[in-house]
Formats: C-alpha cells, structure tokens, sequence
C-alpha cells in the first residue's frame, strides 16, 4: 500500500515537473520572439529589456552617453533586419540556465561588403560644409544609412547559419544573458 503512494507521488511530481518544463520553453520562446522582433523593427528599447540586469545597464550607458550610436544602430537594423529571418530549433533547459538553438538566414556579408563598397566608390561623401564638424558628422551618417540601405536592397544572396542564446531564471522570469546581442546577420555574416 506505501509503494502504491511512492508511486503516485514519483509520477504525480513528473508531471508537474514536465508542465513546469514546458511552461518554461513556451515562456523562452516568447522572449526570443520578442528579442527578434525588437531587432527587426530597430526597438533598442523594447529589446534592452528583455536583457539580464548588467548587459540592459551596460547598453543604457552606453546609449546615454552615446546617444547618436543608438540612433545609428537603431537605422542599422531596421535596414539589415527587413530581409533577416529567424527558426527556433531547440530549446535546452538545465536547472535556472537555457540554452536557445536559432537557425538565421540574412544577406550574405561577403556579398553585402562587395556592394557596399562599389556603392561607395561611385557616391564618395563630401560634407556641404568643412566648418561645421557637427553637421559633417550628421550628414556621414546620413550617407552611410543611404549607402547601406541601398546595398541591403541590390544584394538578393542570403546566407543561413545556427547560433545560440543563453538565458537565465531570475526572480522576475527568464532573461537573455548572451553578450553579444546586437547582431542582426549571422555569425558567419556582417
């Protein structure tokens, strides 16, 4: 009669265990939906926090004291973002800590390079005013936006790669502390 209730307790904490499990992947593979979606639309905000504390703290100060890299990186990947795509493939819990499985496909870098720099050999920037350093900066920008968003529209070769993201338990629910976070192509690419 005892082991008729060890069982039931083994099998009753198995279960519970497996619904935790797949609460928890469901839960994981909404954040890396919104990681990507926050990468795709530019949303540096909406993404910096899905980050762990001391990654979401580096980024706020560096965009504070920075504000034009936010901005520039923003641009970036609306453009690279708009032909990027991502696949959840696996999802790897152990304890507090999973590990994300993603397969990526964006433009081929090699072939984005090669464009990027025949583009910019036939449009060479030149400020409209030499004097003005803060307006030569802004318009730099500006031709770098053009140049690449021309680049990421001529180049039609993507490229696929696997890649991971790491994510932890904390008090509040399950953040992403992978650190290189702001990349839009795969590794293998820009």
């Amino acid at each position: 009669m005892k082991s008729k209730y060890i069982k039931l307790g083994l099998l009753l904490l198995l279960l519970l265990s497996l619904f935790s499990c797949n609460n928890s992947k469901k839960e994981i593979r909404v954040i890396v939906d919104n990681y990507y979606s926050s990468l795709k639309k530019g949303d540096l905000d909406q993404m910096l926090n899905l980050f762990s504390y001391d990654i979401k703290l580096s980024y706020d100060n560096l965009y504070q004291q920075n504000p034009e890299l936010k901005t520039f990186t923003s641009d970036t990947l609306k453009i690279v973002g708009s032909s990027f795509n991502y696949e959840i493939e696996k999802v790897k819990i152990k304890d507090n800590k999973a590990v994300v499985t993603i397969k990526e496909t964006g433009l081929d870098k090699e072939m984005l390079d090669k464009k990027i720099k025949e583009l910019t050999a036939k449009e060479s920037f030149i400020p409209s005013n030499n004097n003005d350093f803060e307006k030569a900066k802004k318009e730099f920008v500006d031709y770098q936006m053009n140049i690449l968003s021309k680049a990421s529209k001529e180049v039609k070769e993507k490229k696929t790669s696997t890649t991971t993201l790491t994510l932890e338990k904390e008090k509040n629910g399950w953040v992403i502390t992978t650190k290189n976070l702001l990349r839009v192509i795969p590794k293998d690419g820009l």
